[in-house]
């Protein structure tokens, strides 16, 4: 399922809460702000061919400090193409 324009809805909210919601998504920026945060606030996140700014926000959700080794490595491989 693909949540590209989609907007958060207490049925979405629901899906989410329960762990059931899969989205693949190209950019953070297609989601409107309350999908994205939703979103962004679920457990399990896997950033896949990520832009660098959405890498960023993962690694920032992960705990992770700018400028770190653990971060830059978090960042690289979200960006990295999967081969």
């Amino acid at each position: 399922m693909r949540l590209t324009q989609i907007r958060a809805s207490p049925f979405h909210a629901s899906l989410i809460r329960g762990n059931r919601l899969i989205a693949a998504v190209y950019t953070l920026s297609e989601l409107d702000e309350k999908m994205r945060q939703m979103c962004l606030l679920m457990e399990e996140k896997e950033g896949r061919q990520c832009t660098p700014d959405d890498a960023a926000v993962l690694a920032q959700y992960e705990g992770l400090t700018p400028h770190t080794e653990g971060y830059g490595t978090f960042v690289g491989a979200a960006i990295r193409l999967s081969i």
